[in-house]
């Protein structure tokens, strides 16, 4: 897994996890300009996620201990902060629960805790890849089932467009199968309440499954904080209104800054 950093080394040092399927690049390059002005970041890209590795996702739980691995060899195991979007969040609860590095608070946005049985995630994680590789090879011939199926909506903002602009096309079956399984049966560790960190969750309002997932979340940390962004839907805050991102980030991480 490479790590890819920006920005003053003597800025507070900020931790951003992508979600699946896209790259680091999708995911965060059109905010990491302005970002880098007031943090230091870094930002790993998973395998099978980035296009200048030929490896394949193995798990959640082996990409956070490598990002542990990492803080720990170059960072002297302490950031200020992070940040996760998506299965980015999932990874970064998994940080939270090792307890190996240090940091003062975390963002944990859209994440997904409502775990199924694998018996029943294992056929489905093999029709997504399959399906996913499909419309990833050609995203012309997309379809409401195959939309559906890659994103759980038949809304049109999943069309071609999207598909080709915010996924990483060269996912493998086998990367697919994994992250979407992985995604699916993760479950919140006990250990997370003992956390220090100061964690903060958003979701949008439509996102019935992320909601869901930060109920789960405050069984282990009641006295998290809690954000909806009323119409949102999943990813839309930074793919859609980077710069509203950025200004809730800078709001949530360095509060004497803004306003």
């Amino acid at each position: 897994m490479k790590v890819y950093e920006f920005g003053n080394i003597e800025n507070p040092k900020l931790l951003m996890l992508h979600g699946m399927a896209c790259t680091w690049k999708q995911n965060f390059g059109q905010v990491i300009e302005k970002l880098k002005e007031q943090f230091y970041l870094i930002i790993p890209a998973y395998d099978g996620h980035n296009p200048d590795e030929n490896k394949d996702f193995t798990s959640i739980a082996q990409t956070a201990s490598e990002i542990d691995d990492y803080i720990i060899k170059n960072h002297n195991g302490k950031i200020y902060a992070s940040y996760g979007l998506s299965m980015g969040a999932n990874i970064l609860v998994e940080v939270l629960s090792n307890q190996k590095i240090q940091m003062e608070k975390a963002i944990i946005d859209a994440p997904y805790f409502v775990p199924f049985p694998s018996w029943f995630v294992k056929p489905i994680s093999k029709l997504i890849a399959s399906v996913g590789v499909k419309v990833l090879r050609n995203p012309k011939k997309l379809n409401p089932i195959a939309i559906y199926l890659m994103t759980g909506s038949t809304s049109k903002d999943y069309g071609e467009e999207m598909i080709s602009s915010s996924v990483f096309l060269e996912l493998t079956k086998k990367t697919i199968y994994n992250a979407y399984y992985d995604d699916h049966v993760q479950y919140i560790h006990k250990s997370i309440k003992n956390t220090n960190v100061q964690v903060i969750c958003w979701c949008g309002s439509k996102e019935s499954w992320a909601i869901k997932s930060i109920n789960s979340l405050k069984n282990f940390i009641p006295q998290l904080q809690e954000k909806q962004l009323e119409g949102f839907k999943h990813g839309e805050l930074i793919f859609k209104h980077s710069d509203q991102f950025i200004v809730e980030l800078k709001a949530a991480l360095l509060p004497t800054l803004v306003g």
